[in-house]
């Protein structure tokens, strides 16, 4: 093993840590509520529960309560939240590990037929995450305007 295999061992490593402490602390963001869209159902009983829409700056709570009428519109918000949340997890872990794979390839100036796969799936991955995050966020506020409106 020469002095330039040890430094790209010790650049992939290096690069390796600050990848994973970003995705931790995506992580712990979202565990807190502090993502993209920021939702969290809070205070549920089985007549009401309450929304929290967390943002950097502010907080804003909405009670729903349920009734006959609304029910199914109820259930279904709470489903897209859970989603929602789910979908930001899975997106940082996936879009990180594909940076990550593009990086590695590159400080190894390996850039064979799975380096060329791996960047068209992330250009592929990238806009259709973003469009499926847009649109679930989309469904969650039509459901809350039609929830506040009955």
């Amino acid at each position: 093993m020469n002095l330039k295999d040890t430094q790209d061992t010790k650049q992939l490593r290096n690069l390796s840590i600050l990848i994973f402490g970003f995705l931790a602390f995506l992580l712990i963001l979202s565990i807190f509520n502090v993502y993209p869209g920021g939702y969290s159902i809070e205070n549920e009983t089985t007549e009401s529960f309450s929304i929290e829409k967390t943002s950097f700056l502010k907080k804003e709570n909405i009670e729903i309560t349920i009734t006959h009428d609304n029910e199914l519109r109820a259930i279904l918000l709470k489903s897209e939240i859970t989603s929602l949340k789910i979908l930001w997890i899975v997106s940082c872990m996936v879009i990180l590990g594909f940076i990550f794979d593009i990086v590695s390839y590159i400080s190894k100036n390996k850039k064979n037929m799975l380096f060329y796969i791996t960047i068209v799936l992330l250009i592929i991955i990238i806009p259709l995450n973003v469009y499926l995050y847009l649109s679930k966020l989309n469904n969650i506020e039509s459901y809350l305007s039609s929830l506040n409106l009955s």
